[in-house]
């Protein structure tokens, strides 16, 4: 099926329209209704954990304590976070514990159920809690696709008229996401074009977020997944307000340095260094403190990578300095992954 197939398909799945208003949460209250019931426990548990239903069922919770869908046992919380439009990140999944933790909800395991592919990241991490009291403890974080739970979905005998058009729903929004990776392969330009030609379908279907940040994410997959230094890497993805088109920024948080964030921004057919400069309330020190950063970088090795033009921000937080120049229109994705990267190199040894 071609993106326009799969998007006239979708329009027509009801259990895709109730999702509209709120696609994110959807899922997570359709997931967290499939568990509250004692047979449904026992016969769909185990499409998130093999393991739950060897367990008794739970008490089922949805938007409590922060927490989107949680299983709360009588020996602490299972917490099943869903990524449907966004990224996870390290910095999120220790957010996620220690709130859990500090609320004396004894959380036991996270589940991550994303929809974009984020396969760089580590199944768990060591944090040291420097909050409230001291503390060392192993997160213990899973990791299931869009994809892999769809599969466990077909290998159930299901008969039931509703879960079936879930079911369909899955296919059809993995189907959409598969033709993002298509289009990522060819080539920028005509990356730019899928979302320009189809914008209109998407934004009936409220899906316009969504594809900027799962394709977004997919991008980040490929360029992060043997950077040394990914976990010091910020992503945020949005739109550019002026043309409307995807954008993608990198940042390298900038602890030892002159700025508060360096790094990369991608929107459209433009690419972009940035460094953002935190804005003081001496308005003299805040002066001082851009002019030697100019003068550090036309005496560096890199004074080509900005041209000193200092951009001030409306709410007067921050300034920041940018160059930006036009991406080739028929560069391969490949080549670009592969400048990215050079340049976050490049970015990270200033």
């Amino acid at each position: 099926m071609n993106l326009q197939e799969i998007l006239d398909k979708l329009s027509k799945n009801r259990v895709f329209r109730l999702s509209l208003t709120s696609q994110e949460l959807f899922h997570s209250n359709f997931w967290g209704w499939l568990l509250d019931d004692d047979e449904r426990w026992k016969n769909y548990s185990g499409l998130f954990d093999e393991n739950l239903p060897n367990l008794p069922k739970p008490k089922i919770l949805r938007g409590q304590n922060g927490l989107t869908l949680s299983l709360k046992f009588d020996d602490g919380l299972y917490i099943i976070e869903n990524r449907l439009k966004s990224i996870i990140d390290k910095p999120q999944i220790e957010s996620i514990w220690q709130d859990a933790d500090k609320k004396n909800l004894a959380p036991k395991k996270i589940l991550v159920i994303t929809y974009p592919d984020l396969n760089f990241h580590n199944t768990n991490w060591s944090v040291e809690d420097d909050y409230d009291y001291k503390k060392s403890y192993n997160i213990q974080t899973a990791y299931l696709t869009y994809e892999e739970l769809l599969n466990r979905f077909k290998a159930q005998s299901i008969t039931d008229r509703f879960l079936s058009e879930y079911i369909e729903c899955l296919e059809l929004l993995i189907s959409m996401k598969n033709s993002f990776k298509y289009t990522l392969e060819e080539n920028c330009s005509a990356f730019w074009n899928f979302y320009g030609e189809n914008r209109e379908k998407l934004l009936e279907l409220d899906l316009d977020v969504m594809f900027q940040k799962a394709s977004a994410a997919n991008l980040v997959t490929k360029i992060l997944q043997d950077t040394p230094y990914k976990e010091d890497i910020r992503v945020i993805t949005g739109t550019d307000n002026e043309r409307e088109l995807p954008e993608l920024q990198l940042w390298l948080h900038a602890n030892d340095r002159l700025v508060e964030d360096i790094g990369i921004s991608i929107c459209g057919y433009e690419y972009r260094f940035c460094a953002y400069i935190f804005k003081e309330t001496d308005e003299g020190k805040n002066s001082d403190l851009r002019k030697k950063y100019s003068e550090k970088l036309q005496e560096s090795k890199f004074k080509n990578l900005f041209n000193g033009t200092i951009k001030s921000i409306d709410y007067q937080l921050y300034s920041m300095l940018y160059t930006k120049e036009a991406l080739i229109e028929d560069i391969s994705i490949g080549a670009l992954i592969e400048k990215i990267k050079s340049d976050l190199d490049t970015l990270h040894s200033l």
